[in-house]
C-alpha cells in the first residue's frame, strides 16, 4: 500500500472508529486482543517479557508485555513502507494516554511524556520512520506493573 494522503486519511478514520483513540500502552492482553484479534505470534524469553505479534489492517504491531500489560508497542507497515506524518502523529496520539508529546529531538525522531517532571512514557523512529517504538517508563523490577 503506498502512503498517500487518503491512505493516511482512512487510518486515522480506522483508529478513530475502532477506538483505539484510547491509551493503549498499559492495557491488558485481553484488550489488545479486543482490538487487534489474536497474536499471529508469540516470542518468550527468561526476562519476563512477552512479546506478541499482531497484524491490523497493513500494519504489523509487536506488543511486549510484562506482567499482563502492555508496556511497550512497535508499529510498522507489513509491506516496510514509511510511516506518514499523519499516521505517526495519530499513534502518538493513540498512545498518550491523555498525555502531550513533547518532540525532542528531529533525526531521529524522538518524543516523550512527563508528569510532574517525572518520565512517563517514550516514543522514537528509526531515521525513515519505517517503525515507531512507544514504551512505557517503569523501574528495572517492574514493580510499576
Amino acid at each position: 500500500m503506498k502512503n498517500t494522503p487518503i491512505h493516511a486519511l482512512i487510518f486515522t478514520l480506522l483508529i478513530a472508529g475502532a477506538g483505539i483513540a484510547h491509551a493503549r500502552i498499559g492495557e491488558t492482553e485481553a484488550q489488545i486482543k479486543a482490538r487487534f484479534g489474536d497474536a499471529v505470534q508469540t516470542y518468550s524469553n527468561d526476562a519476563g517479557v512477552w512479546p506478541k505479534e499482531y497484524r491490523f489492517n497493513d500494519f504489523l504491531i509487536l506488543v511486549s508485555y510484562v506482567k499482563g500489560r502492555s508496556y511497550s508497542e512497535m508499529y510498522k507497515h507489513v509491506d516496510g513502507a514509511s510511516l506518514t506524518d499523519a499516521e505517526t502523529e495519530a499513534l502518538l496520539k493513540a498512545n498518550s494516554s491523555g498525555g502531550k508529546w513533547e518532540k525532542k529531538t528531529n533525526s531521529p525522531p524522538f518524543w516523550n511524556i512527563t508528569k510532574d517532571d517525572t518520565l512517563i512514557a517514550m516514543a522514537s523512529c528509526d531515521e525513515k520512520r519505517i517503525t515507531l517504538t512507544v514504551t512505557q517508563k517503569f523501574n528495572g523490577d517492574m514493580s510499576g506493573f
